[in-house]
């Protein structure tokens, strides 16, 4: 039987190098909307990228009320979807190929249809050897590996600057 593990304690404090890299390299622009999924409790990424013009929203069901996710849904939904979707060391820490097809759906959902998902993971020890954590899950595999899963769930895939770039087919 496979275990879902819970990944609420995995979000840490900080301000992830995807959305630094996204704006650095032009992916998150000023002036779109991101909805940043699995975003943590904190509000540090949104603080950042309004900082940069960015106006980005998190959902995240383990670290967010209900209320709040819901309402994130509904503004996204109003105006057709985020211009960006980030998922940044979220596929890494989901225990099953299923959940993480989940997640993605759910990115795409979300997502106008012209609009693209930015991808980063934490790799861990790059070996492969999934295993729970002290907080969690990790796959501990390198983001090249979640290429396949990626385009199952109906993305044209792109590797850049460390950056899975997934558009809807």
């Amino acid at each position: 039987m496979i275990q879902e593990y819970d990944s609420a304690k995995t979000a840490r404090k900080q301000v992830g190098a995807l959305l630094k890299k996204g704006v650095q390299r032009g992916l998150l622009k000023p002036g779109t909307v991101n909805l940043d999924l699995g975003g943590g409790p904190w509000d540090l990424g949104t603080e950042f990228l309004a900082a940069h013009g960015v106006e980005s929203h998190v959902i995240d069901p383990y670290n967010r009320d209900d209320l709040h996710n819901e309402s994130v849904a509904l503004f996204l939904g109003r105006r057709g979807g985020a211009d960006t979707v980030t998922l940044s060391n979220v596929l890494n820490v989901i225990s099953t190929q299923g959940a993480r097809r989940e997640a993605l759906l759910t990115a795409r959902s979300m997502l106008k249809p012209d609009g693209v998902i930015l991808i980063s993971v934490y790799e861990g020890d790059k070996s492969g050897d999934s295993c729970p954590t002290r907080d969690g899950w990790q796959e501990h595999r390198k983001l090249v590996e979640y290429g396949a899963e990626v385009a199952a769930a109906g993305f044209i895939v792109e590797l850049r600057w460390g950056i899975m770039i997934a558009r809807p087919v």
